[in-house]
């Protein structure tokens, strides 16, 4: 009798977390082809470097104040031989959104455009976290700075010169599409 209860009890308390679990789930989860990566003409960089930006995963989960985005590429470089750019985007009719970051930077920007609002433009400072493999970008985007409707989500990564020429050349770019839409508004 007692080892019924018990089983009983457990199968009640797993039933109750197994929702939970499966709602923490990633709201994106998209994959990139490996080596699909685009050299320009331009002149100044290896071939080995202008890999580096060569996406391979995002995912975007709900945290406590907003959407937490990992984005893993081939590596990611240091500061002083050459930069990456790494732009998340999000839109759908009425709401358009970036995140814009600098691999080089341990802080961006995320901002969203809401039409046809007069000045509803919302600006948000987020923080970079690089892992000690150098091969992924962790970074929250606050609640206010997402799309309240379901989005596009897609990321472009690129290289440039390091300094005062960042962004003025670009040697490779690479670009991943999340298939369909998403809802990013955080549920937590």
């Amino acid at each position: 009798m007692k080892k019924a209860m018990v089983v009983v009890v457990m199968t009640a308390v797993l039933a109750a977390l197994l929702p939970a679990a499966a709602a923490a789930g990633p709201i994106v989860d998209a994959r990139d082809p490996r080596g699909d990566v685009r050299f320009t003409a331009a002149e100044g960089m290896t071939e080995q470097r202008r890999r580096s930006v060569d996406l391979r995963r995002l995912t975007a989960t709900n945290v406590e104040r907003g959407v937490r985005f990992r984005l893993r590429l081939r590596w990611i470089a240091r500061p002083e031989t050459f930069e990456q750019f790494f732009f998340v985007y999000f839109e759908n009719s009425r709401e358009f959104g970036a995140l814009q970051q600098r691999a080089s930077r341990s802080r961006g920007s995320a901002v969203l455009e809401r039409a046809p609002t007069p000045g509803g433009s919302t600006y948000c400072r987020v923080v970079l976290k690089v892992d000690l493999r150098r091969t992924r970008l962790t970074v929250d985007v606050p609640r206010r700075c997402l799309p309240v409707r379901e989005a596009k989500v897609s990321v472009l990564a690129y290289t440039t010169p390091s300094g005062r020429r960042a962004g003025t050349v670009v040697y490779s770019s690479d670009r991943l599409r999340a298939p369909g839409t998403v809802d990013l508004t955080p549920t937590g």
